[in-house]
């Protein structure tokens, strides 16, 4: 094992605790600051990982790569009371033309494609879905419980590594990078790296002054119907995800420009407009809510480290696919505090921002 570092994350999300989850896991002492947001993207994500995205249904950016990380890290053995949170399941997604088919009927016997799809060339639960062109299941897919997660596994950390969580939202003016303190309460926390993992706050980080990060809000619909049940998630403009006996979450919504960070009649009307051509079955909403999920230019996430505090760095911009990218990309940033120098792609570094 490397000599053990204490290293300070600012942000208690998907990303954070992705990180602190690799740096405990790895023998190092983490404290984490966050005051778990209620509108932060992590707290109020449906959490799916889909790896066939996107309005022409295309692969995702090392898609193989990420997949092979979410099933190590999620099911690790030393962590196993976590994965009642993780629901790998099938996602359906309906062709909406003749000319989608037609390119499906080729693309799904591709080798790059091949191993990630089912073509389905007969519309299937015609009395519940909304599919006359049948449509593609994407298979090595699922969501997870992210709220549950998150907050499990701060307890599961606090409960067996040097760990501990601090429900307080650090202000900039109370770290000091060149001393590698923090200061509370009349006390300093010292650390000997900090990492900042604060989703789309990290627009105001004064220490990142040129990170891109574009606030997207998106809000989501818990509704509940009459019994009939989808055995996957259904995408199709948006997606439906079955949570238990006769609810599922149904979003979401992209919205750059708002004025607040709260749920709006407007999201839900678009939502719910989506969601009628997608379903032939009658429901009622039961909750409506809304997050922020911190999206970048080239949509792609953000790793790096301060050029002046090399103990300094940055974790974020994982926009929609939180789930998808965080286990791969926080392994690289820990592997970089360790000291070694992780193969970090280039769309991902931080570097495109100096």
């Amino acid at each position: 094992m490397k000599d053990r570092k204490h290293i300070a994350i600012l942000g208690g999300g998907l990303a954070g605790t992705f990180l602190a989850l690799n740096l405990c896991r790895r023998g190092h002492q983490v404290t984490m600051m966050d005051d778990r947001n209620p509108n932060s993207a992590s707290r109020a994500a449906a959490g799916l990982y889909n790896v066939i995205t996107g309005r022409f249904g295309a692969k995702s950016w090392m898609a193989e790569t990420l997949l092979k990380e979410i099933n190590s890290f999620f099911f690790h053995d030393e962590w196993p009371d976590l994965n009642k949170y993780i629901h790998p399941e099938v996602i359906y997604r309906p062709f909406k033309t003749i000319e989608e088919y037609n390119k499906w009927t080729v693309r799904s016997a591709d080798p790059e494609y091949a191993h990630l799809v089912e073509f389905s060339e007969k519309p299937i639960y015609p009395n519940l879905i909304e599919n006359p062109f049948g449509g593609i299941k994407i298979l090595p897919c699922g969501w997870v419980e992210t709220r549950a997660f998150v907050d499990a596994a701060h307890e599961f950390m606090e409960s067996k590594y040097p760990f501990h969580f601090i429900p307080y939202r650090i202000a900039y003016d109370q770290i000091d990078l060149a001393n590698k303190t923090i200061s509370r309460d009349a006390t300093f926390i010292r650390f000997d790296h900090i990492v900042f993992a604060q989703g789309h706050f990290l627009t105001e980080n004064p220490f990142f002054p040129k990170i891109k990060v574009i606030p997207n809000k998106g809000e989501i619909l818990l509704i509940e119907t009459d019994g009939w049940k989808l055995p996957f998630t259904l995408s199709k403009k948006i997606y439906m995800v079955h949570r238990t006996k006769n609810r599922y979450v149904v979003g979401s919504n992209y919205q750059n420009r708002f004025e607040h960070p709260n749920p709006s009649p407007e999201g839900r009307e678009e939502i719910e407009f989506h969601l009628q051509k997608a379903i032939r079955q009658a429901y009622k909403v039961v909750d409506h809510w809304a997050g922020i999920r911190p999206t970048t230019p080239n949509r792609r996430p953000i790793i790096g480290t301060h050029a002046k505090y090399q103990h300094a760095h940055v974790l974020g911009g994982f926009g929609t696919k939180g789930i998808l990218l965080g286990p791969y990309f926080s392994g690289l940033l820990a592997d970089r505090i360790e000291g070694s120098s992780p193969d970090i792609p280039e769309e991902a570094k931080l570097d495109r921002f100096l």
